[in-house]
């Protein structure tokens, strides 16, 4: 049912061109209440483009739209226009105008049907002229070996391994998963869960798993679980799995599972493994610096000699909290860059420690107990540096050459010109071969 109704301020408004179509297949278009239309109970009014106000049954409505007034306009246009090159491009223009993309894309599809040469249509649909045929500049990269990803052109090369990097993304995150519900299970209560996630973890063979081993347990605060993951790494026949071993060697906090993991790095890996550790002989830290030195004792080559002579010794910068007074002043002493005897910045005692080598990581000082550091006393922190000699560097220099020239480092390097230009090994050990 239609119903005429007298007219009302809500019509009076910007024009829209929304659309009722009716059961019987007639369409009115015009403005609609939209109010009213988002209530499924209430009949639909609409003013048409004629201005008549028309309240409509729901029951005699197949469906309604609402549109802007210039896809409605558009349509006018496009029914009373001629399909000719001229009157296509006039509505490519005056869809540009009115922000149409969809329209605007498809009178330039007609323009080129009509002008196949028409240079201005062909620009608009990214189309390139290539080998003297005219096509989507997609196509013309896909002769020449690209395809399109994102918003850049690639070789198929880049492509087939950006797919792969996503599958093995995939892979990755469902080990990450099943790890996650093993190392819970790993420490249930229940006995037989427990046993059960140990049991799973150790028959453990995938390559795949092992960042998600890494990730779960090369830090967990349990000293077992870290070397369970140790064992299981040393089970696993994959690169990743053996860099995972040698680096465990350098940053475990244990000792006992560096030495470990050492043990377990195989042969036909330490070339890689004496490559990394050289690389940590450079280390900001002096812990790791040592530890470096202590994985090439097993993996070493003559290669790393020459590396491990210049890391005799290291300078490392080290951060300490000084009590803040005006005229203090800082000054290079030797290998130590400490606040001068005397000066009140910090406590004598404290100060030949430092100067001695026995504060390596330096110290914070203090107020004396039962003076609140708040009581007019500022603190700031001074950056030390320490030149430190590092005995586990030399041990490892000593061992693989049966020489021993302390930290002179300069007697190292003629020994070994000197081993060279005579054709001898520096190597002397059989632990070093």
């Amino acid at each position: 049912m239609i119903v005429l109704f007298s007219a009302s301020e809500w019509g009076s408004g910007d024009v829209c061109a929304d659309v009722i179509r009716l059961n019987n297949g007639g369409e009115i278009r015009g403005v609609m209440d939209r109010k009213k239309a988002a209530n499924e109970t209430l009949p639909l009014d609409i003013v048409s483009l004629s201005g008549i106000e028309m309240r409509i049954a729901r029951e005699d409505v197949e469906f309604f739209v609402f549109r802007s007034p210039r896809v409605e306009e558009y349509e006018t246009r496009e029914r009373q226009a001629l399909d000719t090159t001229d009157d296509h491009w006039d509505l490519v223009m005056w869809c540009v105008r009115n922000q149409l993309e969809k329209q605007k894309q498809y009178h330039l599809e007609q323009v080129v049907r009509l002008s196949p040469d028409h240079e201005q249509a062909r620009k608009m649909l990214d189309h390139v002229s290539y080998r003297g045929d005219w096509m989507p500049r997609e196509e013309m990269m896909k002769r020449k070996g690209y395809v399109k990803h994102g918003n850049k052109y690639i070789t198929m090369q880049e492509m087939a391994l950006i797919a792969a990097e996503e599958e093995q993304q995939e892979v990755n995150q469902e080990w990450f998963d099943q790890m996650k519900r093993w190392k819970a299970a790993l420490y249930s209560q229940t006995q037989g869960q427990s046993q059960a996630a140990l049991t799973e973890l150790q028959a453990l063979r995938d390559p795949d798993a092992v960042p998600a081993l890494v990730k779960m347990f090369a830090h967990h605060s349990d000293q077992a679980a870290r070397s369970l993951m140790l064992e299981i790494l040393d089970a696993i026949d994959s690169p990743q799995a053996k860099e995972a071993i040698a680096r465990q060697a350098l940053f475990d906090e244990s000792s006992q599972l560096r030495t470990q993991a050492l043990g377990f790095i195989p042969k036909s890996y330490h070339f890689q493994a004496s490559q990394l550790y050289i690389e940590h002989l450079a280390h900001s830290d002096n812990k790791i610096v040592n530890r470096a030195a202590r994985g090439l004792e097993e993996v070493g080559s003559e290669e790393s000699l020459t590396h491990l002579v210049d890391a005799l010794m290291t300078s490392h910068t080290y951060t300490i909290q000084v009590p803040y007074r005006e005229g203090v002043t800082f000054a290079s002493n030797g290998s130590n860059n400490t606040g001068q005897l005397g000066s009140g910045a910090l406590p004598a005692e404290i100060e030949l420690l430092a100067r001695t080598g026995q504060l390596p990581y330096g110290v914070q000082v203090n107020p004396p107990q039962g003076i609140p550091s708040q009581a007019g006393v500022k603190w700031k922190p001074v950056k030390v540096h320490r030149v430190m000699q590092n005995a586990t560097v030399l041990s490892t220099l000593k061992k693989l050459t049966e020489e021993d020239f302390g930290y002179d480092q300069r007697l190292w390097r003629l020994w070994m010109a000197a081993q060279k230009n005579h054709g001898r090994s520096l190597f002397t050990t059989d632990d070093a071969s």
